[in-house]
């Protein structure tokens, strides 16, 4: 079910913010989601949902054929 709250914009800033301060470290995973749905006006489980939607989304590009065939010319 689409987050009706939030548009994609807001969903993709939020997951660039959170993968930003985990890229410059200090924090954990779960300190990151509270920081960044802190200052966004998210509720954290909410920012975690979108994590692993976007994980899983990564994870199946990657094993689809396209991908691999890419992975194989490299």
């Amino acid at each position: 079910m689409p987050d009706v709250k939030y548009d994609e914009e807001m969903r993709e800033r939020a997951l660039g913010l959170y993968h930003e301060a985990l890229a410059a470290g200090g924090a954990s995973k779960s300190g990151t989601r509270r920081k960044i749905g802190t200052m966004s006006d998210i509720n954290p489980a909410t920012l975690h949902d979108w994590i692993r939607r976007a994980e899983s989304k990564t994870r199946a590009d990657k094993s689809t054929p396209e991908a691999n065939k890419g992975a194989e010319l490299a």
